[in-house]
């Protein structure tokens, strides 16, 4: 039972994926400001602007919880700071990469969308029934 649980986790473990950071609720103490802050993803790593801090993507509001992109604005006028919104230095460009055609040789979408969720789910669905039948098959 147990190889068949460790190998349900591992089949499964193809299904998950990453996410980009959420906002934080930023606040500058200095100026009496606050706002939501993207700290950026793979691509890009935004600086948070000098003097302020980072609080949290989750703060408390009334005693409710929520993210700091949703309730910022509420939470910054209860503490008596003026709210700018968005403070993410969104400056940072993406390299230009020069526009080049695809050749025929190299994988394209319809392919790889034909693999990624036609091919591998029957694949998955066939090695989880097998795991399932030699498991059964093996009990008796």
């Amino acid at each position: 039972m147990k190889k068949l649980i460790l190998f349900v986790l591992v089949l499964f473990s193809f299904f998950v994926s990453a996410a980009p950071a959420p906002n934080f609720f930023a606040v500058n103490n200095s100026t009496g400001e606050c706002g939501i802050f993207w700290p950026g993803d793979e691509f890009y790593q935004n600086q948070i602007p000098e003097g302020w801090e980072t609080v949290d993507y989750w703060i408390e509001v009334d005693g409710n919880g929520c993210l700091a992109e949703m309730c910022g604005e509420s939470y910054c006028k209860s503490m008596g700071y003026e709210w700018l919104g968005n403070i993410t230095d969104n400056k940072i460009e993406p390299p230009e990469e020069p526009n080049k055609e695809v050749p025929v040789t190299e994988i394209n979408f319809p392919i790889a969308f034909i693999i990624l969720y036609i091919v591998m789910p029957i694949v998955i669905l066939f090695l989880i029934g097998s795991a399932f039948y030699f498991y059964f098959k093996n009990k008796k």
